[in-house]
């Protein structure tokens, strides 16, 4: 029997994921677009989860910074480069990679990098 951990997911998150879109000159625009809802559990990372992704992604993966873990029921349709925007927080967080237990259908985990927005002026 599967365990189920939907009880754990306390948060909902937007999923939002980069679509090419044809410019018309013949070139494409990326843009990021809605997909789905999502419920969500959200961790902060330890120390050595950073230090160890710090030393495992470096260049070759954009030196993203792990600062989160988030954890999803069974399959959960989540895929490296996408954001989860949190409806009740306004966070956003990058999601860098993602990865299943040895019994995949228990959950998926995505590595995330909080964004912090900069503060706008007013009137600009």
């Amino acid at each position: 029997m599967i365990p189920d951990i939907t009880f754990l997911l306390n948060r909902t998150v937007e999923v939002w994921r980069t679509s090419c879109v044809a410019d018309g000159a013949g070139g494409y625009v990326e843009t990021r677009a809605y997909s789905h809802d999502l419920k969500v559990r959200i961790s902060s990372a330890s120390l050595r989860e950073r230090s160890l992704a710090l030393t495992q992604a470096g260049d070759t993966q954009g030196a993203a910074e792990l600062t989160h873990a988030v954890y999803a029921a069974g399959l959960a349709d989540i895929q490296r480069g996408d954001e989860l925007r949190g409806t009740q927080s306004g966070q956003t967080y990058r999601v860098i990679a993602t990865r299943h237990p040895s019994v995949a259908e228990v959950y998926t985990r995505a590595d995330c990098e909080l964004i912090e927005s900069e503060p706008s002026e007013e009137g600009s």
